[in-house]
């Protein structure tokens, strides 16, 4: 009997305890779903209230309404914001959705399952499943019945409702940028060059040479002044008439390249190389050479310069043809 007794007590105990740990679970945390009506007309909308309930230190994760919108027949229209109902034992929180459904019938609303996060560990729990009747419109024999028109359910606009006006706005600042950007490069246009007509060698050298006869430098005692001018109209004008490159060679080298010149005689050759040399001794050598020796060299170049000119090319004569036509006519006249 002892050992009997003492059987029933411990069974009791074990009991208790799970009773007790089955009411703290069904405290720890709840959900529930609830219609505000379980039949309604083809079209109607209706409310479906979801109330959760869960201990301090622990969080709702997430309620999936996909099971709802997977439903067969059952349309899920809205979905208002979840709202906290104050409490000091734990949270409570309340949510409505609007259901609605356009097909005659029966439809059982699967039960909504919903995850609580405690620490590192989740749970879920399962709404209870709802029933919902949808009747349609009853017809009379007689006459058909008529019902209101139900008003447009507008939706939320989003960002891309805006993409036609987006890219008309962008279209036309395209446009308008690439006129601006064509009006001002066709005012910016360069303006052409003025086409330089290039003077003949014998004009340039002609001119300056008169121009250092007339500036009388070595009668004022500037000899090197006017040897350098000197040489440097000899060495440009045969640059540019016989395509010497006398500006950057030195004498002895322009005297080399002269010999290769079936144009320039010997004679000339050693005119100008006696000029280049008189211009060679007074420049680095310091050389004073005799007065009469400056009119001589300018004298000399603008004889070459005048010697070298190219001469003009012959124009064909048209006076035989000329006669011809006049003995014609007047084999004519007679």
């Amino acid at each position: 009997m002892k050992e009997l007794r003492k059987l029933t007590l411990s069974w009791s105990f074990g009991l208790s305890f799970l009773l007790c740990l089955l009411s703290q679970v069904g405290r720890a945390q709840s959900v529930s779903a609830a219609l505000s009506t379980n039949e309604i007309l083809i079209g109607d909308q209706i409310k479906m209230e979801l109330d959760i309930s869960y201990p301090q230190g622990m969080s709702l994760e997430v309620a999936d309404l996909s099971v709802i919108e997977k439903t067969e027949g059952i349309e899920l229209l809205k979905v208002y914001p979840v709202d906290t109902v104050p409490s000091s034992e734990g949270n409570l929180l309340h949510q409505t959705l609007i259901l609605t459904s356009f097909d005659s019938g029966q439809y059982v609303i699967p039960q909504i399952p919903v995850s609580f996060l405690s620490g590192d560990q989740r749970q879920t729990v399962n709404t209870n499943s709802l029933l919902l009747v949808v009747n349609p419109y009853p017809v009379s024999q007689d006459t058909v019945q008529l019902q209101p028109i139900k008003g447009i359910i507008a939706e939320e606009k989003t960002i891309e409702d805006y993409y036609p006006i987006l890219i008309g706005i962008g279209a036309v600042g395209l446009l308008a940028f690439l006129g601006y950007f064509f009006y001002r490069r066709s005012q910016n246009k360069e303006e052409p060059m003025p086409v330089v007509i290039k003077r003949p060698p014998f004009e340039i050298a002609m001119e300056k040479i008169e121009s250092l006869r007339a500036s009388k430098l070595w009668q004022q005692n500037q000899i090197k002044a006017y040897q350098s001018e000197l040489t440097f109209i000899l060495r440009e004008y045969l640059e540019e008439r016989f395509n010497i490159k006398a500006l950057e060679s030195t004498s002895d080298e322009i005297v080399e390249d002269l010999k290769k010149l079936d144009e320039i005689g010997e004679d000339w050759r050693g005119e100008l190389n006696k000029i280049l040399q008189t211009a060679d001794l007074v420049k680095f050598a310091k050389a004073i050479p005799p007065v009469e020796v400056h009119a001589a060299g300018l004298d000399k170049l603008e004889a070459f310069v005048v010697q070298t000119k190219p001469k003009p090319k012959p124009v064909e004569e048209n006076e035989p043809t000329e006669e011809i036509e006049e003995e014609d006519k007047s084999e004519a006249i007679e």
